[in-house]
């Protein structure tokens, strides 16, 4: 009697790969869309709100842009040197960390992310 054995590893890794990329996709838009109701934006207009991005940079990563020259000063709420401080922004609810702080509170919630779309 003779037996037969399968291999279906390449099948199982492409739907685990799969898997983590929807499931990175899923939280990195929920951080955009939690950080863009938290960017400042000025009486004037919302340049740096609208130019919030998901870019792929490689295989199963992915990043978050503003593509400002003063992106990163708002996102800290003072210069690189410490100085410039951000007291007041003009509308409620906009703060600095505009990332950081949409991203910790969306990583609370990973297993529900993998609950959800993992296939």
């Amino acid at each position: 009697m003779s037996v037969v054995v399968k291999d279906n590893s390449q099948a199982i890794t492409k739907k685990i790969h799969q898997s983590v990329d929807n499931i990175l996709s899923a939280i990195v838009v929920d951080v955009l869309r939690l950080s863009k109701e938290q960017v400042p934006v000025s009486k004037g207009g919302g340049t740096l709100k609208s130019t919030g991005r998901i870019y792929n940079p490689k295989y199963l990563t992915r990043q978050i842009k503003y593509s400002t020259p003063y992106a990163s000063y708002q996102h800290r709420g003072m210069r690189v040197d410490g100085t410039h401080v951000v007291r007041k922004y003009t509308y409620p609810g906009k703060k600095k960390r505009y990332l950081i702080d949409p991203a910790e509170q969306v990583l609370k919630n990973t297993s529900n992310y993998i609950k959800r779309y993992a296939v």
